[in-house]
């Protein structure tokens, strides 16, 4: 990679720029997933040396920068776990500040489209960048609520779309107009009906729904809620393993829907709470929760006041305890306060 750019560098534009930070993303990303994939100790460094090459090589070229490039380069470095500005001193802000002018142009093929918007916002949360002001997260926000409701179907935002704009207003603390929520929740909520099965939420999003909805404690109406709540519950006994809910996400609904108030049917809560059980009990020590997780499905439980329809839970609890309080090293044993927030 580097010997390309220094091969190739005179010929490519900020959409080459754009799409190599892009790929690089995507390759760690994979990467990082990949059980067996151990990076090089200097591999971060090179990761990072390549990505300041990159944006340096996009600063004279932000005034031609589109949408999509914008949006991309913002989410994979967020990915990435880097910040443009430290390549380039207030990049991120002058990346913004274009895309903000990119909202309010005439040419309709230069807008910014859903996961365009999505992605910037995402990025901005993701590494918690004070990029992300009032006037462009209003701005954003706006367009994106449109969108939704656009005669083209096509050009309405995806269930990823509507889940990452959420849990962005959520980690940034945004107080977005109750409209602009509403219209993005009933976005979502239509796209567990949709009849490609491609198109409805997985469970990491409808997870990220409800947990952003109960972190920014917006009243979202009951039957949006139900209707998320239903669909991840169907989604524990996918046939496909896959597809159902990790630790995680299976935690963080029960957690959201204690936290909001919400009366949720029982048969859903039996339904999470067994699955819950059984990634417990897994013999995959991947899939099981950490102690923190574990806890948090016990306050939501007892805040929701909600028996679980067996034992299995419990002697799952006991089991995964027993476990980790014989591991070797102390150091990931559970210690008092997280047993006693749990029992």
């Amino acid at each position: 990679m580097d010997a390309l750019h220094t091969a190739a560098g005179f010929r490519m534009d900020h959409i080459n720029f754009a799409a190599v930070i892009t790929a690089l993303a995507h390759v760690w990303e994979a990467a990082r997933r990949n059980d067996r994939f151990r990076a090089h100790a200097g591999t971060p460094d090179k990761l990072e040396a390549l990505h300041q090459r990159y944006v340096q090589s996009l600063r004279p070229l932000l005034a031609d920068m589109a949408a999509q490039q914008l949006s991309t380069v913002l989410w994979s470095s967020a990915k990435l776990g880097l910040n443009p500005d430290t390549a380039v001193p207030e990049m991120v802000h002058g990346m913004t500040l274009r895309f903000l002018n990119l909202i309010d142009v005439v040419e309709v093929k230069q807008l910014p489209n859903a996961q365009n918007l999505a992605n910037v916002l995402w990025g901005l949360a993701t590494m918690r960048h004070p990029a992300a002001t009032t006037e462009l997260v209003d701005t954003v926000c706006l367009r994106f609520a449109r969108l939704t409701r656009r005669a083209d179907t096509k050009q309405r935002p995806t269930a990823q779309n509507a889940a990452n704009m959420l849990w962005a207003l959520a980690i940034l603390g945004h107080p977005a107009a109750a409209e602009v929520v509403d219209a993005v929740c009933l976005r979502f909520a239509r796209l567990i009906q949709h009849s490609d099965a491609k198109q409805r939420p997985n469970a990491q999003e409808a997870a990220n729904v409800l947990w952003a909805l109960a972190t920014m404690g917006h009243p979202a109406a009951a039957e949006v809620v139900n209707a998320v709540c239903l669909h991840f519950a169907r989604l524990t006994q996918h046939a496909d393993a896959k597809q159902r809910p990790n630790a995680q996400n299976t935690a963080n609904v029960l957690w959201a829907l204690a936290t909001m108030g919400h009366p949720a049917a029982p048969e859903v809560l039996d339904l999470v709470t067994t699955h819950f059980a059984h990634l417990l009990g897994s013999t995959n020590a991947k899939q099981w929760p950490d102690t923190q997780e574990v806890a948090n499905v016990v306050w939501a439980l007892g805040t929701l006041k909600h028996t679980p329809p067996d034992d299995r839970l419990l002697d799952a609890f006991l089991a995964y305890f027993h476990v980790l309080l014989r591991r070797e090293d102390q150091r990931t044993r559970p210690d008092a306060q997280s047993i006693a927030n749990t029992f």
